[in-house]
């Protein structure tokens, strides 16, 4: 018969102890650990009790179990590494994750077990979410000589233990070819200079996962050295998941790479991520070539230079912005309506009150939006008309501005919203609340 761990609880047969304080008539199931270490029988019973409660289907009694093991602690870890042995793998799985909340004191233990090779990839497992860099000496021994997962799994286990002593030896197992990818990811979780030319020679691999981990691995050690081989990857990946990852180790090099990256932006291969990381960098030298495709009606990406130019932020920008709404185009109108409201230049103004009654739904949230960063009182009565028309980005923007005269209105807006939006009455009240403290200031 299946023991029903939920409904029976192993704490309650381990030891049922009054609780001082407490009404007489109630009792607390709690662990009597002194007990335990006297009494190995009943503590070895209870034990082998939580792991066959591992295998329950609920999830609440597996939940329990964990936690009453961690509780019995060191006691417990002997019988756990041998269930592992016996268990099928959702219990193992378990099993690794009672140990891993025993924690630091599970170690020595799991150091001997490595040399079972029967539970080695469970044992590496635990040992790396527990990252005690004790396990470190034992588990190098066991990078060659193993099958492939349980070689993977041992170098999974010394990347998140992060120990700087095992990159040497990464690096010339790399060089074998053997498990590069768990090797890449290990390497990239140190975030060690000397495993850059393991990075950049990664970045080469057609396997757009191994391209990933390498660009991670890159961004963790930011050397503006690696800013070609990057774009070179950019260039040569199709992935969409690798480029955003190139993008963005880029755009942590920072200012050194912002000379390459504006290169780039003549290269129709990759020149939209060269904008979007030279906008997440905010380096001013970017603007005379933002600008000019901005500018230019034969780009395609001058959607991607408009929302860099407002990352950036610099009020130079927004003549060539504002002459570029005025081509129609809705798709770039809604970049730079946007875009106009992170710069907060008073001469964008007048157009984006204009977008407050553009054709496009999108166009005018924006434009609401933009007007409530710029923060100008002279547009409390349009922002009000626009939010009684539907514009329910308007309310939110009252609310940056700040003006008491929007009060009344945003109180019928409130009203109006009980009942029918709660979304829209909760930023009613926020947009007020946001109002009067600043009255109150």
């Amino acid at each position: 018969m299946k023991l029903n761990y939920k409904r029976i609880g192993v704490v309650a047969l381990l030891s049922t102890t009054l609780v001082p304080g407490c009404n007489s008539s109630k009792k607390e199931p709690i662990v009597d650990t002194q007990t335990a270490k006297q009494d190995g029988k009943k503590e070895s019973g209870s034990v082998i009790f939580l792991i066959e409660a591992l295998n329950d289907n609920n999830a609440e009694a597996k939940v329990n179990a964990i936690r009453d093991l961690e509780r019995i602690g060191a006691p417990a870890v002997p019988q756990l590494i041998q269930a592992w042995k016996t268990s099928k793998i959702p219990v193992q799985k378990s099993i690794t994750e009672a140990i891993v909340k025993i924690g630091k004191i599970a170690v020595p233990e799991l150091i001997e077990a490595l040399k079972d090779a029967d539970i080695r990839k469970h044992t590496a497992e635990a040992l790396g979410e527990i990252g005690d860099k004790r396990a470190v000496p034992q588990l190098m021994q066991e990078i060659h000589g193993n099958p492939s997962e349980v070689q993977k799994a041992v170098i999974e286990a010394l990347g998140k233990i992060g120990d700087p002593q095992v990159v040497p030896v990464l690096i010339e197992e790399y060089k074998s070819g053997n498990a590069r990818l768990e090797i890449v990811n290990a390497l990239g979780r140190m975030g060690d200079k000397r495993a850059t030319p393991v990075f950049t020679d990664a970045l080469k691999s057609p396997d757009a996962t191994m391209v990933i981990e390498a660009a991670f691995g890159l961004g963790t050690i930011a050397d503006p050295k690696t800013t070609r081989p990057l774009l070179e990857a950019l260039r040569n990946t199709e992935n969409d998941n690798a480029r955003n990852r190139i993008t963005f180790t880029l755009s942590k090099i920072g200012k050194p790479a912002v000379p390459e990256l504006i290169k780039a932006l003549n290269d129709e291969r990759i020149n939209g991520y060269a904008a979007e990381a030279l906008g997440r960098i905010k380096d001013a030298r970017a603007l005379p070539a933002l600008i000019n495709i901005v500018k230019n009606k034969k780009s395609k990406i001058r959607a991607n230079a408009a929302l860099s130019l407002g990352l950036i932020g610099d009020r130079m920008a927004v003549p060539a912005l504002m002459a570029a709404y005025r081509e129609n185009n809705v798709d770039l109108q809604k970049i730079i309506a946007l875009t106009l409201g992170e710069i907060k230049d008073n001469r964008s103004v007048p157009l984006l009150v204009e977008a407050l009654k553009h054709e496009d739904v999108n166009v005018r949230l924006m434009a609401a939006h933009s007007l409530g960063k710029i923060g100008d009182k002279s547009v409390v009565p349009v922002l009000i008309e626009a939010m009684e028309n539907g514009n329910t980005y308007a309310i939110e923007a009252l609310g940056n501005i700040g003006d008491a005269s929007a009060i009344p209105a945003l109180e019928r807006e409130k009203s109006k919203q009980i009942h029918d939006d709660q979304v829209l009455y909760s930023q009613a009240c926020i947009a007020i609340r946001r109002i009067e403290s600043r009255s109150e200031k």
